[in-house]
């Protein structure tokens, strides 16, 4: 299931003409399983929220131009 949600994130993405990275997030000890994630430099806060919401995701990782990650929860 969590990957057919990437796949339509990436396409909505693609769609709207975003620059984006995709990665994979491991965990180093292997408890959970990799995920697939999209790194989008330049959308403002409101907006990835906003998108974040649309795709059903509990939280996303914000970097403001200070380059200092914060978790913002979306529900």
């Amino acid at each position: 299931m969590n990957l057919i949600a990437h796949e339509l994130l990436r396409n909505y993405l693609n769609h709207h003409a975003y620059a984006m990275i995709e990665s994979l997030n491991v965990d180093p000890f292997g408890k959970w399983p990799s995920e697939k994630s999209l790194f989008v430099p330049g959308l403002d806060l409101n907006t990835a929220r906003s998108i974040g919401q649309q795709f059903n995701q509990n939280a996303i990782v914000w970097i403001n131009s200070e380059a200092i990650p914060r978790l913002m929860l979306l529900r």
